[in-house]
Formats: C-alpha cells, structure tokens, sequence
C-alpha cells in the first residue's frame, strides 16, 4: 500500500520551493543562502535540512517540478503530431498558456539571476520536438555555421520572445505564437543569411 506523504511535508517543501523562487527572482543563484531561503520561507535551517542536504539539491528539485508542469510534451501528448503549420500553432498557443499560468516559475528560472540549467533542459525537450537537426543540417551544408550555434540562435530568440511576453501585461499568446512560429519556419534560416 502506497503510502501518504504527510500534508505538513508537502506545505514547508512548497514554502521552501516559493522562497527559492522569489528569492532569485532578485538574486544570483550563487547568492542566494540556505539562512535565506529558510528566512523567506518562514522555517528554521533545521526544518530545510530536513527536506534537503543542500541548496543545489532544492534547485535540482524545482527544476524537476517546473520541467513536469512546463514540459511541452504534455501539449504534444493532447494534441498528437506537429508535422503540420497548423499543428504547430496549436502546440506553440497550448504551451505558451501553459506557460503563462506558470508565469512565476518560468519568470524565476528564466531570470538571469539563474544559472542556466532550466533553460538548457527546456531547450533540450524543444529540440526534440520542434526542430529537426537533420533539416537543419541540411541547408547549412557549404556554410561555415556549425548546427549546435544555429540552434542556440534559434533558441536565444526564442526565450527573448517568451521573456519579453511573460514580462508583459498581455494575457494573449496570439503574437508571440506567431513570432515564435516564424522562427521555427524555414524561412527563419533566410532571415539569418542561410539558404
């Protein structure tokens, strides 16, 4: 019989996650300390230690959390396949109002205050849904662009768009899904000087 975790657990580890949150919203990830995190928080540094050995630990936990509830294979397991333009709106407008839902999360782990693991792992599980390398590779064979630089151009524009509207005061998805479409398009590789 699977057990219950107790309801007063899952209350501090989520004060715990919130404070994390909040705190590096204003501060580096390097910055910020576990008498902090625990001051925010409203618990003693016994009581975070009690749930985590380490601050790097916590990230690594709310990383995982983030990436369970912002994961774009959760819209690409309702709505199937993006092999159309069409299907490929639908994914990008389901996600972005995942995502927006989730604003203070993402806001936090996109921040530059963060060291960058959430937006690699979040690049990573893009990747493998919205761009093929392969046709990538293709039209740049005979340039001297190499495939993973391109891809971080992609995904640089793509987090700015996503910053830059989760910031915002726009509740509708309509214009970055469209700008966000535009650069996952083939004629994206144009734009950048590529044929």
């Amino acid at each position: 019989m699977e057990r219950k975790t107790d309801l007063r657990i899952i209350k501090t580890k989520k004060a715990i996650k919130t404070a994390f949150l909040n705190l590096l919203k204003e501060n580096k990830y390097h910055n910020i300390t576990i008498s902090a995190i625990s001051e925010t928080a409203l618990i003693n540094r016994k009581t975070f230690y009690a749930h985590y050995e380490t601050k790097d630990e916590l990230y690594a936990d709310v990383i995982e959390d983030a990436l369970r509830v912002l994961s774009p294979a959760n819209v690409l397991n309702e709505i199937g396949t993006v092999e159309t333009e069409k299907k490929k709106k639908e994914f990008i407008y389901q996600t972005l109002l995942t995502w927006k839902k989730n604003k203070d999360m993402l806001s936090a782990l996109l921040s530059e205050n963060s060291d960058g693991t959430f937006q690699q792992k979040l690049m990573e599980q893009l990747s493998q849904i919205v761009i093929s390398k392969k046709e990538v590779a293709k039209n740049l064979e005979g340039t001297p662009f190499d495939i993973d630089v391109i891809c971080n151009i992609y995904f640089n524009t793509f987090f700015c768009i996503l910053s830059h509207w989760i910031e915002g005061d726009s509740q509708d998805p309509m214009q970055p899904m469209e700008m966000i479409t535009h650069i996952f398009s083939k004629e994206y590789l144009g734009f950048l000087g590529l044929s």
